[in-house]
């Protein structure tokens, strides 16, 4: 084996240097560079192929990791906690939510799947079913736990109307028009209503909040407004559904998490074989596949606050092999998605966060002018048009008249609501800050509040702190604005944080990246280490030991220089004073034969996945 790495080193360096980053190729001309080097190597691959290198790259790399990385985000129990993945088409459960139905699974939660078309657009519903129970098999979801809505897969601008925008029945591209399942499932509409539903927009929405409500899930999965027509239609209506439900009854208030399965999974960018394990990567307009409307940092997609979960131990190697995400990627067989597997794997899982405990719900609400409804429908985006590219938004804000001279809209609640923060959203279209003022009327008394608050631009959000407060009315006028002006949503909490079933949490960085086990070359001597926060406000304590000899001990606030000298090894546990949360990680010196070991190792990986593809065709 090592005369085999040792002719490598010297016969291949600079041929991988030329493959892997000397010249200014393409992510895609980098990968397929680099699996031409791969083939090139073959032969020599194939002279110790039946040594067992396969197991030796998946096995020994980090076998002692468990010992000595860990995180208080996987000590947690989730017995009794119900979890909905909401996923437009089979293999989109790995989009949206691959490593926390993983995590969550291996931690006792109840985990429902629930797709709402049987992806038989190209290939049976039938095999799209059976790909889906063996791939969430492997994820630890049983086939009784998988859902299908059993609407039809679709694509955008395809002539006829998509079911977004169906009051009469439509028919799917592969010949439907109403709800059915494959053999060995029932359609959702006919296992709950006792027939199956028209392909129209009144019953897909009905279907899915009669599902929220039969489930009652403290944890939802969803996912975003990605380019798809069948992913935007599914997330639009699922907030569409919530919001009514919220509306209706005050008993039911789930955690939700959206995620754009596209641009920040299935076409993000191909970066898994990175010396190290890379966190997903901000969407940019034109470079990334499929992201046609820049919809980051508006509304509340802003990157900084995105929410960012670290993946399982097993999903943090450097390698496919024996990666459970990556194997139940494989699982869809059909698709021959295998290389997304590239796109999809990374340090962290990101989502956005929509919280459903707005005291707006349970308010009354009227305008001076305008659909007053719309900034309690729990919808920040929707659009005219599910097919457009770019995307079209449109018909979710509140717009007063043009000659309407007093621009206010009314919260009145027939009992004291506590208000502890207030959030605004706007119009993500209009590039113009507004000015607002604020009128609350306390409970009890006769006092009033009253501020000026800017709302800022691109519909982010103006987040408005109070001390606790007891409110019966609530005012707002518009005193300055642009020609878009709009509010998508107005939210009245009665605490600053919600009640959650998921901790909170911290995580060590290195340049933004979520690391378990870093390597850095040997000639770096420090190294610059940052935390993320989930929920987490108290002082974090970090300490650094290497040989069992303390080289740090000290509050860090977001960043700081570890020097670590000639240390080989050093061990980083970060622990939030006055709990139990803490995070520790590992950063490792490597030298020039274990880098090129690595890339060796990487070549055989994509090797074995060239070769699961041939079989596979």
């Amino acid at each position: 084996m090592k005369k085999f790495f040792n002719e490598l080193k010297c016969n291949e360096r600079l041929r991988l240097s030329d493959a892997c980053g000397e010249h200014p190729l393409d992510a895609t001309s980098r990968c397929r560079a680099e699996l031409k080097l791969a083939l090139r190597v073959q032969r020599l691959v194939s002279q110790i192929e039946a040594c067992g290198v396969f197991d030796f790259a998946g096995e020994d790399t980090q076998a002692d990791e468990i010992l000595t990385a860990g995180n208080s985000f996987f000590d947690k129990s989730y017995f009794g906690t119900r979890v909905l993945i909401l996923a437009p088409h089979p293999d989109d459960e790995i989009n949206v939510a691959g490593n926390m139905i993983l995590t969550l699974a291996a931690a006792k939660a109840e985990i429902f799947v629930a797709y709402s078309t049987n992806g038989d657009f190209e290939q049976s519903a039938e095999i799209r079913a059976q790909e889906a129970v063996d791939a969430l098999k492997i994820l630890g979801v049983p086939r009784e736990r998988i859902i299908f809505l059993g609407y039809g897969d679709t694509f955008n601008g395809r002539g006829k109307p998509h079911i977004f925008h169906a009051v009469a029945p439509t028919t799917s591209p592969a010949g439907f028009s109403e709800t059915y399942a494959a053999e060995g499932f029932v359609d959702y509409a006919k296992r709950t209503f006792g027939r199956h539903a028209a392909y129209t927009r009144e019953n897909f929405k009905r279907d899915l909040k009669s599902l929220l409500l039969e489930l009652r899930a403290n944890i939802i999965f969803c996912v975003d407004f990605d380019s798809h027509a069948d992913h935007r239609a599914l997330s639009i209506l699922f907030e569409e559904a919530l919001g009514e439900i919220l509306t209706e009854r005050s008993d039911y208030r789930p955690e939700v998490y959206k995620k754009f399965a596209y641009a920040t999974a299935f076409t993000a960018a191909p970066d898994f074989y990175a010396p190290n394990l890379l966190s997903t990567p901000k969407p940019k307009l034109g470079e990334t596949d499929t992201y046609d409307f820049d919809i980051i940092d508006r509304a509340n997609y802003g990157w900084k606050n995105r929410v960012r979960f670290p993946v399982a131990e097993n999903c943090r190697r450097t390698l496919l092999k024996d990666n459970p995400l990556a194997e139940a990627v494989f699982a869809h067989k059909s698709q021959r998605n295998e290389w997304n597997a590239l796109r999809i794997l990374n340090s962290d899982e990101i989502f956005f966060e929509r919280r459903t405990d707005s005291q707006t719900f349970a308010a009354n609400v009227s305008a001076t002018s305008g659909d007053a409804s719309k900034v309690r429908d729990f919808k920040l985006i929707d659009t005219p048009d599910i097919d457009a590219t770019p995307a079209k938004f449109d018909g979710n804000l509140w717009q007063p008249a043009f000659d309407d001279a007093q621009r206010k809209i009314f919260f009145t609640w027939d009992e004291p609501a506590q208000i502890r923060q207030i959030v605004l959203y706007g119009n993500p279209l209009d590039d113009v800050p507004a000015k607002i003022s604020l009128r609350l009327e306390l409970a009890e008394t006769n006092a009033v509040i009253e501020r000026v608050v800017q709302l800022p631009s691109r519909g982010r959000p103006s987040v408005i702190e109070l001390e606790k407060i007891f409110v019966t009315r609530a005012e707002l006028k518009v005193v300055d604005m642009g020609r878009d002006f709009g509010l998508a949503e107005v939210e009245f909490f009665a605490n600053a944080d919600p009640l959650k079933k998921i901790p909170p949490f911290i995580k060590l960085t290195v340049n933004d990246n979520f690391f378990y086990r870093y390597a850095v070359p040997d000639e770096v001597e420090k190294i610059s280490v940052g935390l993320y926060r989930f929920h987490v406000d108290a002082p974090v304590k970090i300490t650094a030991t290497a040989e069992g000899e303390e080289l740090l001990s000290e509050v860090m606030d977001d960043e700081l220089i570890l020097n670590f000298g000639s240390a080989r090894e050093v061990v980083l546990t970060a622990e939030v004073v006055g709990s139990d949360i803490y995070d520790r990680a590992i950063i490792r010196r490597v030298g020039d034969f274990a880098q090129i070991q690595l890339k060796v190792w990487q070549w055989l990986d994509k090797l074995r996945v060239h070769k699961i593809r041939k079989v596979d065709r």
